[in-house]
């Protein structure tokens, strides 16, 4: 997978998404690092870069962002509308900030006022 980035930021890697994404992005070959929230447990171990923090900190997540490749932004089911906004706004400009390369979002992201498309 020449194309495949050779480091990558995951949030909220502790749920099942984001755990399926950084397993995903270790087999193949890349570094990976993920935004995990304080006090919540490290399921990777070795070979993981960690970053604690909240999505909702952007100086947590503007540091998570330094010196990766592509950005994997997956979101809390429980995140309200407004919090997703945030978020994602915390995520776009940190990824900005640090020339993130490639970006890519979970499908289920809905944001208010965008029609959802099939």
């Amino acid at each position: 997978m020449s194309d495949f980035p050779s480091s990558i930021l995951v949030t909220c890697a502790g749920g099942a998404q984001g755990s399926a994404i950084v397993q995903a992005c270790r087999v193949a070959g890349a570094t990976v690092r993920v935004l995990l929230r304080k006090g919540s447990p490290d399921p990777f171990g070795d070979g993981v870069n960690i970053v604690r923090g909240d999505p909702a900190d952007a100086d947590r997540v503007g540091l998570a962002c330094l010196g990766v490749d592509a950005v994997a932004l997956t979101l809390p089911l429980n995140a309200s509308p407004k919090e997703i906004l945030r978020y994602g706004r915390n995520m776009i400009d940190a990824a900005q900030a640090a020339d993130v390369s490639l970006w890519c979002s979970t499908p289920a992201v809905m944001f208010p006022g965008i029609p959802a498309r099939r």
